[in-house]
């Protein structure tokens, strides 16, 4: 159990670096360049260690797809952050995983417990009651039609990138876990340094240290999810860390970042919590 408190921690860590990067006013791109680079160098070293360096087209072809879903919401998470806060934005991230439950559902043909089948209603029914703006943003006011876009869209492509990694573990291939998220960040990591053939990114190197500090909160929370996951049985760990992420985002941005919000945002919120439970039992 220690390991999936750990894992939770990180994971809020990991939003909060992003956090406090942007306020700092570095290269977001630089940070997640560094951040992507790390991890990836990481996961292959941990594939090596352990002997398999086994790489198969299944295995190249899901970690491009989430690769490319990873950097995308990476930039989105960013403008997200600056719209509607940070526990706002990293709440529609949680929720994202009613999609990849539904590609089980009419893709793979699993078929849903009852439980699952009200969590996502009721995760879909919090969304709109989550979408405002934290206070200290500068309104509570909903989010206009270009902030849904973008909310929405962070929603997709995280969702994509869950899809990806059920769509890993269900080629059944032998390749090790590492070398597919070796492979995810490494394509991460090509597209964020690719942004920096636009001069817009140019504009300064500042970031090197939160990108440090990112890739150790992103890869210290993956090593604790593994090692959760070996200790505790998934039905305790999948709905403990999707709602205890969601809580302890908000808790953190809240102490942290000051962040204050209306009744109705704080209401979606516990529903979202009560509909992430439900979505990862069976």
């Amino acid at each position: 159990m220690i390991a999936l408190i750990l894992n939770i921690l990180l994971s809020a860590g990991f939003f909060h670096v992003i956090r406090t990067a942007q306020v700092r006013g570095s290269n977001m791109m630089v940070v997640g360049a560094v951040n992507y680079v790390l991890a990836s160098i990481t996961c292959f070293a941990a594939s090596y260690i352990v002997g398999n360096t086994q790489l198969s087209t299944e295995t190249m072809i899901w970690g491009f797809i989430q690769g490319v879903a990873f950097i995308v919401t990476y930039y989105l998470i960013c403008t997200t952050m600056n719209l509607s806060g940070m526990a706002i934005a990293t709440a529609f991230v949680r929720l994202s995983v009613v999609l990849p439950v539904l590609a089980s559902v009419f893709y793979w043909g699993e078929i849903p417990s009852h439980f699952q089948v009200i969590g996502i209603v009721v995760c879909l029914v919090s969304l709109p009651l989550i979408g405002t703006r934290a206070r200290n943003v500068g309104t509570s006011k909903k989010l206009g039609w270009r902030e849904l876009r973008l909310v929405g869209m962070l929603f997709g492509f995280i969702g994509m990138a869950g899809i990806a990694s059920k769509g890993f573990v269900m080629s059944g291939v032998q390749d090790a876990p590492t070398t597919f998220m070796g492979v995810l960040y490494g394509v991460a990591a090509l597209g964020a340094l690719s942004t920096f053939l636009f001069p817009v990114w140019r504009t300064h190197s500042k970031g090197t240290f939160d990108g440090i500090k990112m890739g150790f909160m992103n890869v210290t929370s993956i090593f604790a999810y593994l090692v959760a996951l070996d200790q505790v049985s998934g039905v305790i760990v999948f709905p403990v860390q999707a709602a205890g992420g969601i809580l302890a985002n908000t808790v953190f941005a809240a102490l942290v970042w000051k962040e204050r919000f209306i009744r109705k945002t704080l209401v979606g919120m516990g529903v979202a919590v009560v509909g992430l439970v439900l979505v990862n039992l069976k």
